[in-house]
């Protein structure tokens, strides 16, 4: 049997019980409640997460992706507001951030190689 949270309560009152219920630690309670309030900021404050379904959250997650490069597990922040997504999410996936190597002119490599020839003397 699934945990219910009070319906009485307010949505993000709900998510703090069911997230208390399964002990989940404090710091990520936070992190959830922070990306639950993101998910609504996101569709102007005007529809209630209840009534949006997989298209949303696929669109929410490929924003995320896209513009602030950043990954997030989305069955779990979804399992909390309990929101049945089929078969599964297709969002955009963020790609990995390119570091270019650092690179020494002939001068430094230079200098490099005469102190590390002056410590074995």
């Amino acid at each position: 049997m699934k945990f219910k949270p009070n319906s009485e309560y307010s949505l993000m009152d709900q998510v703090r019980e069911a997230l208390r219920y399964y002990h989940y630690a404090y710091r990520t309670e936070k992190s959830y409640s922070y990306w639950i309030l993101q998910y609504i900021k996101f569709y102007g404050n005007k529809i209630h997460p209840k009534d949006m379904g997989k298209n949303e959250v696929e669109r929410f997650l490929s924003y995320l992706a896209e513009k602030k490069c950043c990954c997030r597990n989305p069955k779990t922040g979804v399992e909390c507001l309990d929101i049945d997504l089929g078969e599964g999410i297709v969002s955009t996936r963020s790609k990995r951030r390119v570091n270019l190597p650092t690179v020494f002119t002939q001068k430094e490599v230079a200098g490099l190689l005469a102190k590390m020839g002056e410590g074995r003397r």
